[in-house]
């Protein structure tokens, strides 16, 4: 009888060989399929900002204007008894990114929810507790903390908001206590930023992450008021870690329906991602250093004022961002230029 071919089995280092080169393919893989997940995560963010600056044109287009953020209102019958509702653009626009339902939900003539104490459930509970994928950047991983929506889309409110002396009512980007006009923007809207991204505070909570949250620090007096966005970039730039624990906000972003510069509005004191962590006041709608800042490697994205997106570089010069910052500064831009 005659019998088959033997059948060589693989050796011990065959094995090893083949795991070794599967285990080098995966490493090789690996960062391809993470630069691909990161330019959908882009895209997505790209397109979240887009339908945002899309719902700013829409309400332009309706009454002539881009809305105040923060909203103050008044009421009674001459609207001259004020109410303490500090809104943001947010809250108004919601019609145009498909939440109409959560627009008719808000009170507009009530203070709404004291988000810093999160204990207050307020008239605006309902609206304020509702997550909006829209206002939420996929690269930014942190988990929603409750119990309100957050956002990672913050209103540019100029180079450090409610600061250098002005009027209380007068900030220099895009907006504005008062309702801002496309006339308002003679810098152009192409060249002035409408909004920018910035992480979620609170994330783990309690550590303190400079990516994410501020520190609730300014000088003694009524400097904050005065002082400029150098003399803020400085102050902010010299505080020390030790120092800045007990004064940490973990708050950065917790909410999307208030227009307080902590929660939805951004400045262009320092250049996006600085190494300069955020500082400043609640004093007003919020004063001093709140930075655009995200996950994506090298750069945030901006939408601008006649609703285009685009990508900004963190090497970009501070004066060039300072300038696509304000809606009527006076400054050149070239496209090239960042």
């Amino acid at each position: 009888m005659r019998r088959g071919t033997p059948v060589r089995g693989m050796s011990l280092v065959e094995l090893l060989v083949a795991i070794a080169i599967i285990g080098a393919l995966c490493c090789l893989l690996m960062p391809a399929v993470q630069s691909a997940r990161e330019a959908a995560r882009q895209a997505h963010c790209k397109n979240n900002l887009k339908q945002i600056g899309l719902a700013l044109q829409s309400y332009e287009g309706t009454w002539n204007a881009f809305p105040p953020s923060p909203l103050i209102w008044t009421i009674g019958p001459r609207r001259d008894r004020y109410a303490g509702a500090i809104l943001s653009m947010h809250a108004l626009i919601l019609p145009g990114v498909d939440q109409a339902a959560t627009f008719n939900a808000i009170n507009f003539q009530v203070a709404p929810t004291n988000v810093p104490s999160l204990a207050d459930p307020g008239i605006n509970a309902t609206a304020a507790r509702t997550a909006i994928s829209t206002f939420l950047c996929p690269s930014d991983a942190a988990p929603l903390l409750e119990p309100y929506g957050p956002t990672n889309y913050r209103a540019n409110l100029g180079d450090c908001g409610e600061c250098g002396g002005r009027p209380w009512h007068i900030y220099n980007g895009a907006f504005n206590r008062r309702e801002t006009r496309p006339a308002d923007f003679t810098d152009g809207l192409s060249t002035t930023i409408s909004l920018s991204e910035k992480p979620i505070g609170g994330a783990p909570a309690g550590l303190y992450m400079p990516m994410r949250d501020w520190i609730f620090s300014s000088p003694g007096g009524r400097l904050w008021f005065v002082m400029s966005a150098d003399a803020w970039r400085q102050y902010c730039a010299a505080l020390s870690y030790s120092y800045s624990l007990p004064f940490v906000r973990y708050d950065g972003g917790r909410s999307w329906m208030l227009g307080e510069t902590e929660y939805t509005g951004l400045t262009t004191a320092v250049t996006p991602n600085s190494e300069i962590p955020d500082c400043g006041t609640e004093s007003g709608a919020g004063v001093g250093v709140f930075a655009a800042r995200s996950y994506h490697p090298g750069t945030v994205h901006v939408a601008m004022a006649d609703g285009s997106v685009r990508s900004v570089s963190n090497r970009v010069d501070l004066q060039v961002w300072r300038a696509l910052g304000t809606r009527g500064g006076g400054e050149l831009v070239s496209a090239g230029s960042y």
